[in-house]
């Protein structure tokens, strides 16, 4: 809790060539060889274009031996492939997944285990939030099969000065939900959530508790439940009593002083941490079930950096990975729009903000078991959730009622 500093934003141009120019990296300085003489490595992206933004020239500047081939994944995230059948056609080096990705190919046995190669490079294993790597090895189930460079978490921001002015417990460490209203609902202003619909603020209730709207595996609803009923009931009164407030993406009430608590994503974070707001703030970990205090399924690692098990240059791959894991690569990309560094030297600059910063990601990590929902899914919902609040159909029928709405839509839509 504390007062911020405005931060001065260099230019990107700006900022690019001073970071060129110095920064030393290991093989810059070295004659470059002909290009009949460069090792290939391909490399699985999004896009070149995506690569090329995130990392510019960095690699060619640390490794002049290596010519760098991106495989663009684009095609294959927007057709909905396979990544495993995906990968068999395309033979690749080092490869960026996202956690779904990275958890499907390590079903497949498409990965290889990196702990050989830490142990044998002496990679800086503690360099990383350990929170970070307790969810890796949780993927893994206990082996390393990737290593991830950054990451996006959530907290509740308070204010602390409005609480006071009200006379009331500035709450502090985790608590429920159900907890969190009885909180905000003393003090004036209520919590700020910035999220685009209902259905998204319930979905974020609903993973607290390791709860599922839709099961892709199955195309079955899992909505009419007693546990989602619970969480409905809690929102919709919530959002009547204003004691949640679905504030637009653009507007920003809690930075003016005008809302108790907010649910702050990395990107409302990052505003925060620029506004410099004139009231004393503080953060907590975001709610979660009363079964699971002390937990969080809040870490959602950006992606990760792993070797395919059919790679022809495991080694050479290896480098580029603790390369890309590095200080000066994390540096590059400090507060980008990547997410939070994974590095706990590099997660701040500012040894205060660590100390205050932990709710993001300090508590014991669980796998989020949020699967993708259908497109048909938020509309739906956000549709029953209003009809609820202007007291057309109560909780219990509007819940019987989206199951059957989604039941339907999932048997057009096979």
């Amino acid at each position: 809790m504390r007062f911020l500093k405005p931060t001065i934003l260099i230019p990107a141009f700006v900022s690019t060539a001073l970071f060129l120019s110095g920064c030393s990296f290991g093989g810059g300085g070295e004659p470059s060889p002909s290009s009949d003489q460069l090792k290939i490595l391909r490399i699985g992206y999004i896009s070149e274009e995506h690569f090329t933004k995130r990392y510019a020239n960095l690699l060619q500047l640390e490794y002049p031996g290596y010519r760098i081939e991106i495989v663009p994944m684009k095609e294959m995230i927007k057709q909905r492939q396979p990544i495993h059948d995906w990968l068999r056609s395309n033979p690749i080096d080092l490869i960026y997944l996202r956690s779904s990705q990275f958890a499907e190919l390590i079903d497949h046995n498409d990965l290889i285990d990196l702990q050989p190669h830490i142990k044998r490079n002496s990679f800086p294993l503690e360099s990383i939030i350990p929170s970070l790597m307790e969810l890796t090895r949780q993927y893994g189930e206990g082996s390393i099969y990737g290593l991830p460079p950054s990451f996006y978490s959530e907290a509740v921001a308070i204010n602390r000065d409005l609480f006071d002015s009200n006379n009331m417990r500035i709450p502090e460490g985790q608590t429920t939900w159900s907890g969190l209203m009885d909180a905000v609902r003393q003090a004036d202003g209520g919590l700020s959530v910035h999220k685009d619909s209902p259905f998204l603020l319930l979905m974020r209730m609903g993973q607290s508790s390791r709860l599922q709207m839709f099961d892709e595996n199955t195309r079955e609803a899992t909505i009419d439940t007693p546990a989602w009923k619970q969480i409905w009931e809690l929102a919709t009164a919530a959002v009547q009593n204003e004691n949640i407030r679905l504030d637009p993406i653009n507007d920003n009430p809690f930075l003016t002083g005008d809302r108790a608590a907010a649910l702050l994503s990395y990107y409302d974070y990052k505003l925060l941490e620029l506004t410099k707001p004139d009231f004393r703030w503080s953060l907590l970990p975001v709610p979660m079930d009363g079964t699971l205090l002390g937990m969080t399924t809040s870490l959602s690692p950006d992606g990760f950096w792993a070797i395919p098990a059919a790679s022809a240059n495991p080694d050479d791959a290896w480098k580029l990975v603790a390369f890309l894991m590095s200080d000066n690569v994390a540096k590059w990309n400090y507060r980008s729009d990547y997410g939070f560094s994974s590095l706990s030297q590099q997660f701040s600059i500012s040894s205060v903000d660590k100390d205050e910063l932990g709710a993001f990601y300090e508590l014991q990590p669980l796998v989020p078991e949020t699967l993708p929902w259908p497109d048909f899914l938020p509309d739906l919902v956000n549709g029953v959730f209003g009809d609820i609040l202007s007291g057309s159909e109560s909780v219990e029928s509007g819940l019987k009622k989206l199951q059957d709405l989604v039941s339907q839509q999932a048997k057009e839509n096979i």
